[in-house]
């Protein structure tokens, strides 16, 4: 069994004669693709924002396949099968953004020793804030004028329009300090 993990990216950028659209499709795990106007791709800023859209799409899309295995695995070893597991969503906000993956729940054994998920315990509606969230959050939530133009200022860098709501930032800088 492997011990380790490699993680690939490619981009491609190449003419075509597809019909365009107008948001990332996905492809495959991790995989999206885009096709736009030769205006688009010609033109820097433009070209620049839409590779953006689709990588930040295929990074978070990979990731939350990634962790809802490493999931299924944990459960494997500790439970023997999914069976006897429950699978919830987990919700991360991440600096890539926010996602939401399946996450198998074993159920409760008699060694104290042993975790419920490899993954923090969340309440309710909470999402996990991951540190480089945190530090973004921080960074932007204490030194913006609003919680609101910093999270309409994250929310745009991680190209996810309205994913993090301005409370959550404040939530977030209100609990760190």
């Amino acid at each position: 069994m492997a011990n380790n993990y490699k993680i690939k990216v490619q981009v491609e950028i190449e003419a075509c004669a597809d019909p365009t659209a107008d948001r990332p499709i996905k492809k495959g795990i991790g995989t999206f693709e885009q096709v736009i106007l030769a205006e688009q791709a010609h033109s820097i800023d433009e070209c620049e924002q839409i590779v953006l859209q689709t990588h930040y799409e295929a990074v978070r899309d990979a990731l939350a396949h990634h962790l809802s295995a490493v999931s299924r695995q944990y459960a494997l070893e500790v439970a023997g099968s999914l069976e006897q597991c429950q699978v919830k969503p987990y919700r991360v906000d991440g600096e890539v953004g926010r996602i939401t993956f399946d996450c198998c729940w074993v159920e409760p054994t008699n060694r104290p020793d042993i975790a419920p998920s490899p993954f923090p315990a969340l309440h309710a509606q909470e999402w996990y804030r991951t540190a480089g969230f945190k530090g973004i959050a921080l960074a932007y939530g204490t030194t913006e004028e609003s919680y609101r133009q910093a999270a309409d200022l994250i929310n745009r860098v991680r190209h996810q329009p309205d994913a993090t709501p301005s409370r959550t930032l404040r939530e977030n800088t209100e609990a760190e300090g």
